[in-house]
């Protein structure tokens, strides 16, 4: 998991105006702390098995919090090896973006969640500047426990190839949001309230190989999209609850 400290949520839906970052403040005991100690590294790669990549979903290490549609969270880039090494930091207020993904150009999209609620935020990589962000339907606060641990509806999200970011809110609905160029806009909306119990949530989402987008609840109900109508099946997994997200592989299993 990624975390980005990011904005305090606006009140009211809409794409927000590129802002530039400022830096994450200094505590009084920072200067205490040594800036780099040890020595650079050479380069040791580890030996892996390839995560094949999803047809539906941009390329591996950018479509979603687990990197992949396997969910290895493994990393085929390398971390910095100690040469030269910059510091570069942004606070947006009291928020966490949980899930990072990154589009065609190679900008950050997070979805982050505050005390109203969440944000998708799309960031220049290097300045850590928000170029673009859009509010997400607010928190119901008598649903919702621990702010920062409750994942109902703006925790998981995935990218496609055509930078498109589809994501749960906490109305139990999925949202097509399409990046073109600096903006963010939500494009469609799929209500998933039919298919799901009075006080339960959506918590996560992905699609299979077949273009098939399918998500889990907090209370244990699974459930599959055709994004071409709209319909839903589902099943429910009785004694089951869900806490993290969704794993699916080429032979279609999820």
């Amino acid at each position: 998991m990624k975390i980005i400290i990011a904005a305090l949520t606006m009140l009211f839906l809409g794409a927000g105006p590129a802002v530039a970052a400022d830096p994450i403040p200094s505590w009084p005991n920072d200067g205490s702390s040594p800036k780099f100690f040890g020595s650079a590294v050479t380069p040791n790669p580890v030996p892996h098995t390839p995560v094949p990549e999803h047809p539906m979903m941009s390329d591996n290490g950018t479509n979603s919090m687990h990197n992949d549609a396997y969910a290895s969270d493994a990393y085929e880039g390398s971390g910095p090896l100690g040469n030269n090494l910059k510091q570069t930091s942004a606070t947006y207020g009291v928020s966490e973006c949980a899930t990072i993904a990154f589009d065609s150009q190679g900008r950050i999209v997070g979805l982050c969640g505050g005390l109203m609620g969440f944000t998708m935020r799309l960031i220049n990589p290097t300045t850590l500047d928000q170029i673009s962000t859009l509010d997400m339907p607010t928190r119901n606060w008598a649903m919702s426990g621990n702010l920062f641990s409750d994942l109902c509806g703006g925790t998981y999200f995935f990218l496609d190839k055509q930078d498109r970011a589809y994501t749960l809110t906490t109305g139990n609905q999925l949202w097509r949001v399409d990046i073109n160029g600096n903006a963010m806009t939500h494009a469609d909306t799929i209500d998933l309230n039919p298919a799901i119990p009075q006080g339960d949530c959506a918590l996560a989402t992905m699609p299979d190989w077949s273009g098939q987008i399918w998500f889990a609840t907090k209370g244990g109900r699974v459930g599959v999209i055709n994004p071409a109508t709209k319909a839903i099946k589902t099943i429910d997994l009785p004694g089951q609850q869900v806490f993290n997200s969704l794993a699916t592989d080429e032979t279609g299993s999820m």
